[in-house]
């Protein structure tokens, strides 16, 4: 499942493996899993496979909860994987925008909150640096819907005002 950055994928096979994994939703249960153990390994393996997944957009969808708690509870891990972890979520936030907001949303920058409070200086500053740049993707996905959606209020609010009053 978790294939090896040496190992190239002919770029047809994997076209249509993306679209059938991101259907299959069972299909992570067992990286969700290993994520639940306390053994470093599985956890490790899992969270580089998740990343890959998440990077690839062949996430389920309807996974993305649980994939977010399993990341959650892969914080008490070692610093590899706290790393890995962190590496996880800025892909996660920009390939599942539209998915990740409230309670998901609140879940992914409470992981990075449990990160800082790491007695390792390395992964505090790498979490309070995911942090700082999920918190600005958050308010940049704000700011791009925003001036998407005011134009089309202000000329509803012009055509209101131009309108010409019957007395």
């Amino acid at each position: 499942m978790c294939i090896p950055p040496s190992s190239p994928c002919p770029s047809s096979h994997s076209a249509h493996t993306v679209p059938e994994l991101a259907q299959r939703p069972n299909f992570v249960n067992p990286f969700i899993i290993a994520c639940g153990t306390k053994n470093v390994k599985f956890t490790g393996i899992a969270i580089v496979c998740l990343q890959r997944l998440i990077v690839s957009r062949a996430l389920p969808r309807s996974r993305l909860s649980q994939v977010l708690e399993a990341l959650q509870q892969a914080t008490s891990a070692g610093l590899d994987v706290q790393l890995k972890i962190l590496q996880a979520l800025p892909p996660l936030l920009s390939n599942y925008s539209a998915d990740v907001k409230g309670e998901l949303l609140v879940t992914a920058l409470n992981v990075c909150f449990i990160l800082q409070s790491s007695k390792n200086a390395i992964v505090n500053h790498t979490s309070a640096a995911t942090l700082q740049q999920l918190v600005v993707s958050v308010f940049d996905k704000v700011v791009a819907e925003d001036s998407e959606w005011l134009p089309s209020l202000a000329a509803s609010a012009n055509s209101l005002l131009t309108r010409p009053r019957i007395r």
